[in-house]
């Protein structure tokens, strides 16, 4: 059940960057900082490497909200994707 929670949170946080890096939705800032802050408290509770990862997303969450916006955000959708992906297989 967990799992489940962890996979629509994810998603959430990649709906959340992908507006704001597409533009489609301009002042998001409340959602970057729960997005944010639901990451920073996953880090922190499980302390392995895809944790870590996601403090790393975390931090260029809190980048976005001053409007930098890079390239990077492919790389972090797909990690995102990535996670979700495995999640649904491994749940089969």
């Amino acid at each position: 059940m967990l799992i489940w929670i962890f996979m629509f949170m994810d998603l959430f946080v990649l709906f959340v960057i992908s507006f704001v890096h597409f533009g489609i939705i301009s002042d998001i800032t409340s959602p970057l900082l729960i997005s944010a802050g639901y990451l920073t408290l996953k880090a922190i509770a499980f302390r392995d490497v895809m944790s870590m990862i996601d403090l790393i997303v975390a931090i260029y969450i809190l980048l976005m909200i001053f409007g930098i916006s890079t390239s990077f955000y492919y790389i972090i959708a797909f990690w995102f994707l990535y996670k979700l992906l495995f999640t649904i297989i491994g749940n089969m």
